[in-house]
């Protein structure tokens, strides 16, 4: 990349849907990105797209839920390059099964593990050094499902849920540390 790197942005579930949005939407000149997600061949071809935009970056085909493994990465990548935005954009979505019974429990553990616990890994492995930094903005992308639950997605609807919960408790934490914490639904 030509030119000294202005920001740096981690952001998860950068392989499909919004986060390639994001991704092509912040790519420019300047912009370094750490692209999470789990599918590498998608990545590594968001990769190649950002940087004929101006902006670089890495990859990591990393699962969110996997807590040891994300905060090594992060860790890793903090050293080398400080973060100024953290998207945890991540997400799945399922809801109720055939002829509206109840979701099953393998869809809701999923939904829970990834649109909550995956945020959580994702912040916990970074808020420590923005926070000693007081520097740093941490965007969780959560739903309206979270506010006004959807009868036919209870799981999906709670987790979102949970995640402007955490989302406005990490603001009234972080604020007086110039961690900024934005909830977009």
């Amino acid at each position: 990349m030509a030119g000294e790197t202005q920001k740096v942005i981690v952001l998860t579930g950068a392989s499909g849907g919004i986060g390639q949005a994001l991704a092509r939407e912040f790519a420019g000149p300047g912009i370094y990105f750490a692209l999470i997600a789990r599918d590498q061949t998608r990545l590594e071809a968001l990769l190649k797209e950002i940087r004929t935009l101006g902006a670089d970056g890495e990859i990591n085909a990393v699962d969110i839920r996997d807590r040891d493994a994300l905060h090594g990465y992060l860790s890793d990548l903090e050293k080398r390059h400080p973060l100024d935005l953290v998207i945890a954009n991540a997400g799945v979505t399922a809801g109720l099964g055939p002829d509206r019974t109840r979701e099953s429990d393998a869809d809701s553990d999923r939904q829970i593990d990834v649109n909550y616990r995956g945020v959580v890994n994702t912040l916990t492995g970074l808020v420590d050094n923005m926070q000693k930094r007081r520097q740093g903005q941490l965007v969780l992308i959560s739903s309206l499902a979270g506010m006004r639950a959807l009868p036919d997605m209870p799981s999906y609807s709670a987790s979102k849920a949970a995640l402007i919960g955490y989302g406005h408790s990490l603001r009234g934490w972080l604020k007086p540390f110039g961690v900024s914490v934005t909830i977009i639904c």
